[in-house]
Order: C-alpha cells, then structure tokens, then sequence
C-alpha cells in the first residue's frame, strides 16, 4: 500500500474532524474485465481481475447516521444525513459512499455513520469501475461500524442495488463482486446468476496485461447503457415465446437466436446476437487460458471488440483507433474495448517483454491519430477488498 498517500489520509481526517478513535482503513481494487462484457445483466459469465489500483477510505464511526466525507482528489467536502438525505441534491461522490447506508436503514436501525477522507489511484470514468470500488469501500465502512454480519455476495449485491438506485445507471454486480472476490495473480470467471466463481489463473510469463485510457469520459445514466439494457430484455422475451424455459439471454444459443430472428427488429437481433456469441467467447476463453493458448486467447478477446462495436455499438471513435493502434503494435496478443462503452479504457494483451514498446508506440500513434495524451499502464491481478484499523498516531 501507498504508505504516504495513507499518512495524507490519515492527516487530513484530524485536519478536518479533529481527533478521534478507532480510525479504519477501507481499500478496494477497481478492474479490469478481460472479456464479457454486458454479459453480466443478462445473468450471463463474465471474465474480470482486480487490479493494483485502489479506493482508499479512512474513516471514523460517528454517533449519529450522519456522513460527512472530504474528496481529496476533488476538493470538495459534503456531508447527509441517511435518516432525511437529499440525494438528488448532494454531490455525486457522495451519493456512491451515503447510498448503501440509506438502503442498509431498510434492513437495520439506527445505522451509524462515519467521517472520512477518500482517495483513488483508480482513473476515473475510464471503465475500471472506479465507481464500484468507491461503493466497496464505504459499504465495508458501514459493516465495520454496525457490526453487520453480510457476506462479500450480499455486500456486492447491496453496492449494485445503490448504484442502480442513486446513478441511474442499470449495472450487474459484475464490478463490485470482483472488487471484493479478487485473487492476486487470477482472473474470476463469475456466473452472474449463480454467484458460483472460480479463480483462474493467469499465465504471466506469456501474457502482459495492459490499460489503455482514452482519456474520453462518459457517464453511464447519460448514455445508451441502458437502453442496450432494455433491447437485451426485449430480445429474450421475443425467445421466451417460443422457448419457455429462457429466463434471459443467457440461456440463448446461436440456434435458438436464429429459429426467432424473424420475431425481432434488426437492431434488437444484433444486440442479443452480442450477448448470446460474447457468453460463448467467455468460456472459450477460460479454455484457452487453460491450456494455455494464448494466441487463441487474443482472437476472442479481438472478436469480443468487434461484436461490442458492430452489434452491441457501444464503442465510439477514441477507442476504435486506440484498439487499431494496438493491432500493428508489437507483441500484441488482443486487444479490445472495455466497460459500459462511449469512451473509456483499452484491454491490450501483449507478450512479455514488449510491455514498453507497446506503450510507447501507443502514445505516439494515438496522440498522432487525436491530438489526445493517453495514459496507459501495467495492471496486475490483485486482491480484493480489505478494511482494518490504522494506527492512531503517525510514527
């Protein structure tokens, strides 16, 4: 952990409420999802690690359901009040850290806040799931504090109920649960349905995994995330009639999708035909890391690009030309877009060794191509979501 960034945090929580007891520390990864991609509302398999960049929350139980939070890397501070909390009024940041405490009032009372300072090592808006991890730490804080008893499962459903209910935004629990389930050196193949996961290891000594942020940012409510959300229910509902045993698109094959292709528009057939080819590819791609096949490996995560472009048509104009550049750069194993779409971060897949010629020659070409400086970076597979006490005094 970033031992000066914890000592800042730590200095400006006294700065701001004076001292006090029992301080904690909350830290949760964000992620990074190596291929299935809108596949986690569909109840589908989705194949994500957690990364080596973090949400850090320091905090301190209040007496009260009061939450007062100091953003650092925004400068700005707010504070609610879970019991008559205005959330279309209060800054987004804290909509993500006061939400699951107004939910958790549903189920227990009185529910305790806390004062805190937050930082993130986790770009933000690039579809690493800053927001998840945000949720993650604050969801841990009110467990800590209320000494509640909820699993990683029911904490990660809990986050993606807040996120739904206080964004806007209609996510699966895809992001959280792997904020939380992470395993250092693995990816998690995840059934969204089932919650059943697997930690699968990855083959480091073949594979390089990079992050390429376009440095274009979208908000997920704003966008046509949901509406996807919409055309995928649609579609499964147009199958059911014929297959009544279809719950969502995750229990669609090809053959299935084509008997009903006729009982569905253009548009709402291509975006099935993405969720239902994008699940296939997740456990073909489990395979390969398996075996290891990593060239094989890279095709799906290349086709996973296309599908979420042609079919799924969440990419945008930045992303496509940061996924070309990648394509004719060297070492490249796969490279593909990733998170919720309309701007973002890259996957890029390179073999080891080519990780500093890779980043090079995409900052030259992409700047070239957009006049944009991109940031791109190693990410490692990292472990979940920890809280645990920090000292009370700087040495």
């Amino acid at each position: 952990m970033p031992k000066d960034l914890i000592e800042r945090l730590q200095r400006e929580l006294s700065s701001h409420f004076g001292q006090g007891e029992k301080t904690f520390l909350a830290v949760a990864p964000g992620r990074v999802n190596l291929i299935g991609e809108h596949t986690d509302y569909n109840d589908g398999f989705v194949l994500p690690m957690a990364i080596d960049r973090h949400v850090f929350l320091a905090f301190r139980p209040r007496s009260n359901a009061e939450v007062r939070v100091v953003a650092l890397d925004l400068g700005e501070q707010a504070q609610a009040e879970l019991d008559a909390a205005d959330f279309e009024a209060m800054p987004a940041f804290l909509k993500y850290i006061a939400g699951p405490g107004k939910l958790l009032q549903k189920y227990q009372k009185p529910i305790r806040g806390f004062e805190a300072v937050v930082s993130s090592t986790i770009p933000i808006g690039g579809g690493l799931s800053s927001s998840a991890a945000l949720l993650v730490t604050a969801v841990l804080a009110f467990r800590q504090i209320n000494h509640l008893s909820a699993s990683k499962a029911e904490l990660a459903h809990l986050c993606a109920q807040s996120e739904r209910h206080f964004s806007g935004a209609e996510v699966g629990i895809m992001d959280p649960f792997t904020s939380l389930h992470g395993r250092a050196g693995c990816a998690l193949l995840l059934d969204c349905r089932s919650l059943e996961y697997h930690h699968i290891p990855l083959p480091s000594d073949q594979l390089t995994i990079l992050v390429a942020d376009t440095r274009v940012r979208r908000q997920l409510s704003a966008t046509a995330y949901n509406d996807r959300r919409r055309a995928c229910e649609r579609a499964s509902a147009s199958i059911a009639k014929i297959y009544p045993q279809v719950r969502a698109l995750r229990d669609v094959d090809e053959a299935m999708l084509a008997d009903v292709r006729q009982q569905m528009d253009e548009q709402t057939y291509r975006r099935a035909r993405h969720v239902v080819s994008e699940n296939a590819r997740t456990l073909q791609a489990v395979q390969a890391l398996h075996e290891p096949d990593i060239s094989r490996f890279g095709e799906l995560v290349n086709a996973s690009h296309q599908s979420l472009r042609d079919d799924y048509e969440v990419s945008c104009e930045e992303l496509d030309i940061m996924v070309e550049a990648a394509g004719h750069g060297p070492g490249c194993i796969g490279a593909r877009m990733m998170g919720g779409g309309f701007g973002g971060c890259v996957l890029v897949l390179v073999r080891p060794g080519n990780a500093q010629a890779m980043i090079e020659h995409l900052q030259q070409e992409y700047k070239n191509r957009t006049a944009i400086e991109p940031n791109i970076f190693t990410a490692n597979a990292a472990d979940g979501a920890t809280v645990e006490p920090l000292a009370q005094k700087l040495a």
